[in-house]
C-alpha cells in the first residue's frame, strides 16, 4: 500500500502585466515566484493600453 503525500493547492494569483518588452515581464514573473514559492502566479502580459482594456476583468487580482 503506497502512502502518497497529498499537498494542498496552491493559492493562484492573476496578474495582468502591462508591458512592452517580453523579458522584463518574464524577468518579473521570475521575480515574483522566487519571493513566494508558496502562491502560483498566473500573468498575462499585454502591451498596450488596448491590449489591457481588452484583458481587464474581474478575476485579476493584480494589475502590474
Amino acid at each position: 500500500m503506497s502512502h502518497a503525500l497529498v499537498l494542498p493547492e496552491l493559492p493562484v494569483v492573476h496578474l495582468l502585466c502591462v508591458e512592452d518588452n517580453p523579458d522584463d515581464a518574464a524577468l518579473t514573473a521570475l521575480a515574483l515566484e522566487r519571493a513566494d514559492p508558496t502562491r502560483r502566479y498566473l500573468m498575462e502580459r499585454v502591451e498596450d493600453e488596448r491590449g489591457f482594456l481588452q484583458a481587464l476583468h474581474p478575476g485579476i487580482d493584480v494589475v502590474l
